[in-house]
């Protein structure tokens, strides 16, 4: 149960992420080329606005980043403070459910890289869509401008 909602946890957050970059990218890159195309200013100008989009791209990747580290960190987090919640059981646990227990253990054991695994395949998703969508975003830049 706990695997489907860390899958179910893992997909919302990578569409969530997708579509707010695919909103931040693609917003800024039509509203520059808008820009560009009415106001037809000098190269100077052109070269200063990209300047300054470089530096919004570049802090908000900086940003959404350290949301993205932040989720991970909460996520470890509580895994291991799940763990720690079972070994204290185990710990305080009667000698007579030291077999039901132990198969608990295992059925968590086998889980776990499971889970890890959707974990690491939500960052690359993360990833890999910020990647797409700020190089569309400059693609369209640089087609249309």
């Amino acid at each position: 149960m706990a695997v489907v909602l860390i899958k179910a946890a893992c997909w919302l957050l990578t569409t969530l992420t997708n579509l707010v970059s695919l909103l931040i990218f693609g917003g800024s890159a039509r509203i520059l080329v808008m820009l560009m195309q009415a106001l037809r200013f000098p190269a100077g100008g052109i070269s200063s606005t990209l300047g300054y989009v470089g530096d919004f791209v570049k802090s908000l990747l900086e940003y959404l980043l350290e949301i993205l580290l932040d989720v991970i960190k909460t996520v470890i987090s509580t895994a291991f403070d799940g763990l720690k919640d079972g070994a204290s059981w185990v710990a305080t646990g009667a000698t007579s459910a030291v077999g039901e227990l132990g198969n608990q253990m295992k059925d968590r054991a086998e889980k776990f890289p499971e889970i890890l695994e959707s974990l690491m395949e939500m960052i690359q998703t993360i990833l890999n869509d910020l990647w797409d969508n700020c190089t569309d975003a400059i693609g369209y830049v640089w087609k249309n401008a």
